[in-house]
């Protein structure tokens, strides 16, 4: 393994623990000044504190939510992936809707830009009609 996979690969261990714990300042502190997340939901990419708000708003929403990870690879350059599984009760008004109480386990995958040891970026997919068919939103 080489030191970039194996960075790359403690980085993104990092990532999924600081989203199991609700961890806002470790997750914000694995991403490079100018680090960017987005998922399917987001629309636009994400920065500095405002990567903490929208994982606050999701652990506030589901505050059960747990990411199980699957299979993961981190490339010479610096691109990385890790499949996910990602699950949670709806308790609280979300994306503008109210709560439902519904559960919800939805299939995805996040490919990562990693520089050195931090996230240069994260792009995660997911079926979000899925997500909002689970929770009773559509």
């Amino acid at each position: 393994m080489t030191l970039i996979a194996e960075k790359g690969a403690q980085a993104i261990q990092k990532y999924i623990v600081a989203w199991n714990q609700y961890d806002e300042d470790a997750l914000i502190s694995l991403f490079t000044e100018e680090g960017s997340y987005q998922d399917s939901a987001t629309g636009v990419p994400l920065t500095g504190k405002a990567i903490g708000v929208y994982a606050k708003s999701l652990w506030t929403a589901f505050p059960d939510l747990r990411f199980e990870s699957g299979r993961s690879g981190v490339q010479p350059d610096g691109t990385a992936f890790i499949e996910w599984v990602l699950s949670g009760t709806n308790q609280s008004s979300f994306n503008g809707f109210p709560s439902t109480g519904n559960r919800f386990s939805i299939e995805g995958v996040d490919i990562f830009s990693i520089q050195e040891d931090k996230i240069a970026s994260v792009r995660g997919y997911f079926n979000v009609n899925h997500l909002m068919q689970q929770l009773g939103m559509l």
